[in-house]
């Protein structure tokens, strides 16, 4: 019933968030004096103007969208209209689209529908989309879903065509149409020149580790050769295939690596030979402006080091952009005994049982003044196909305040959970990240490059830790023992609710001399963090019951690696913390000791 109640809940609150209708600001209300001075600037950087254009439509972020294509459309006008028409236009004190029309009309009145084409606020998108034969001749039909038309360059013709009307044919002779394309020239405002063409232009490349993301020429295909490690697949090669049109339509990256069994090791000799032969990750994501403006659909299917998973939603971007609602569903299995071999954490999987589960939630961004945040909500259940049954309900608030030079980040977390049966891969840990958290990142997805002995649990603290969780991080690898009031002693590693809340103070920043600060390329943090939560100690079957509360503190330093101009790598983060004090020690530990752990994943 509970499950039944959240799940209920989280679509009627998603579902109200959403305004009915979706309406376009009135383009009169910008300062078109601003507007002016920018498509006058000699130094204008298209490539950068283009990129905010298509991300401010596709991620419906409205305010930032109707100046840019306000912009956009000014830039295509002056290029239409003749300079003596509107040389003499002076924008100083003229902060609407009325005095630069006006002054269009009055002084080329031939021009006026490129001039009134200013004010209209419907996003703009040619589409081929029907084709007839007659005769000799072949019949291209036009329409823009914007539903406004204005002059453009049609290839048939060779020369600018004034078409007002939302839909219209072109017809040319049958076997000259391979390279027919809306304005091939690229000059309208239009979201997506993608759906202009006949035969959609694809180019095919090495990827150097370098994509231009915001081409709008065509739609970019890179292919790579890919290498990685585990200890149970020995080195792995093969290759990687990717890509994308404006990083927003229809992106995708699929990855095949075949596993060689060379190098393996800590693996036991009747084993050697029972790691999987081939790895393949599909991933994939669009935006579907058609459905709703601000919208992206997402997928993924992965058979990598022993796991199967599957996943795949929706999110939706409100239209001040702060705020998104997702909803997706997620299944992931571990065949046999023998997929454990690669786990990282072998003991928080649960085998030959389907963990699926349908996940609801917002977030939302927020900025002020002296600093900013994140605030996520999600609730999940079991789903379809599950062999588990629960579900939980989970706030998260990220937020970083400047006193000075010193930036505080905090965060709040808290999770309350519900059901008898849960994953045990799915429970919330005391230190860290959970095992189905972890093998979304490629450096702990197996045990190989972090050996599996850094994350063993014992009765003291280990050495390696992954955000997430409560992420108390000084109990990084500890069993956490509770004991109850008829002296029955329990772990408290890992539970079903919890709450915590932890800090970092940065300080490098009250220093002048940073030499770890290689612009591009490297950066170095030192600061102060602190930690303290509580944990459930409960089995699921009965009433909460909460463990002892504990708290960590200590100093770490922190270096990112950012590869410069190689934006198709992704930053590394790599982590010394000294957790000095814990308030509640291992027992041959003291309560301020010489303790450290490493991580490679941002804490918060």
């Amino acid at each position: 019933m509970k499950t039944i109640l959240i799940t209920v809940l989280t679509i009627i609150v998603t579902l109200s968030a959403f305004p009915q209708k979706q309406h376009y600001t009135d383009f009169k209300e910008i300062d078109f004096s601003h507007i002016w001075a920018e498509a006058n600037n000699s130094n204008l950087d298209l490539d950068s103007l283009n990129q905010h254009f298509t991300e401010s439509y596709y991620d419906n972020h409205r305010e930032a969208f109707k100046s840019y294509y306000l912009l956009k459309k000014l830039l295509y006008a002056k290029s239409q209209i003749p300079k003596r028409c509107w040389e003499t236009y002076n924008s100083v004190n003229r902060k609407t689209i009325d005095s630069f029309t006006n002054h269009i009309i009055a002084s080329c009145p031939d021009y006026k529908s490129l001039a009134f084409f200013l004010y209209q606020s419907e996003p703009l998108d040619y589409k081929l989309t029907n084709e007839r034969y007659k005769n000799d001749s072949v019949y291209y039909t036009v329409t823009n879903t914007g539903g406004f038309s204005i002059s453009h360059h049609d290839q048939s013709q060779g020369k600018l065509t004034d078409v007002n009307q939302a839909s219209y044919e072109v017809g040319m002779p049958a076997g000259s149409d391979r390279q027919y394309a809306v304005d091939s020239a690229m000059l309208t405002p239009d979201v997506n020149f993608l759906n202009n063409h006949r035969f959609e232009p694809v180019s095919f490349e090495l990827n150097k580790f370098q994509r231009d993301l915001y081409n709008e020429d065509d739609y970019k295909f890179y292919w790579r050769p890919d290498l990685w490690y585990n200890h149970f697949d020995g080195a792995k090669i093969g290759a990687v295939f990717n890509g994308g049109y404006m990083n927003n339509i229809h992106n995708f990256e699929l990855r095949f690596l075949y596993n060689t069994g060379l190098s393996q090791y800590d693996v036991a000799d009747e084993n050697t030979n029972d790691f999987d032969k081939l790895d393949i990750q599909f991933l994939y994501n669009t935006a579907t402006p058609g459905l709703w403006r601000g919208s992206e659909m997402f997928a993924e299917l992965r058979s990598m080091s022993g796991l199967k998973l599957a996943k795949g939603g929706m999110r939706f971007n409100s239209s001040n952009g702060k705020t998104s609602f997702f909803g997706f569903y997620k299944l992931n299995y571990i065949p046999d005994e023998i997929a454990l071999q690669y786990m990282l954490m072998p003991y928080g999987w649960g085998v030959d049982r389907v963990n699926s589960n349908i996940h609801f939630g917002l977030d939302h961004n927020y900025q002020y003044n002296k600093g900013y945040g994140n605030i996520r909500l999600e609730v999940a259940t079991s789903a379809l196909l599950s062999d588990y049954s629960y579900s939980y309900m989970q706030f998260e608030s990220k937020h970083e305040h400047r006193l000075g030079k010193l930036p505080v980040r905090t965060r709040i977390f808290g999770q309350m959970g519900f059901g008898e049966d849960w994953a045990p891969e799915s429970s919330l840990y005391l230190s860290g990240a959970n095992p189905l958290e972890m093998v979304d990142n490629p450096f702990t997805r197996a045990a190989g490059i972090v050996p599996a002995e850094l994350a063993e649990l014992g009765n003291s603290t280990n050495t390696f830790h992954h955000s997430g969780g409560l992420n108390l991080r000084g109990y990084s690898g500890y069993l956490a023992p509770y004991q109850f009031e008829n002296e029955e002693v329990v772990s408290n590693y890992r539970g079903t609710s919890g709450a915590a809340f932890n800090a970092e103070i940065p300080f490098t920043q009250l220093s002048s001399l940073n030499p770890f600060d290689l612009n591009d390329f490297l950066n170095f943090e030192s600061y102060l963090f602190g930690d303290a939560g509580i944990l459930n100690v409960n089995s699921p079957e009965n009433d909460i019951k909460w463990g002892d509360f504990r708290a960590d503190a200590g100093i770490g330093a922190a270096i990112k690696v950012k590869w410069g101009k190689y934006n198709d790598l992704s930053p590394l983060n790599i982590r010394v913390d000294l957790p000095l004090f814990l308030n509640r020690p291992p027992s041959e530990e003291e309560y301020i000791e010489m303790r450290y752990i490493i991580g490679i994943s941002q804490t918060f």
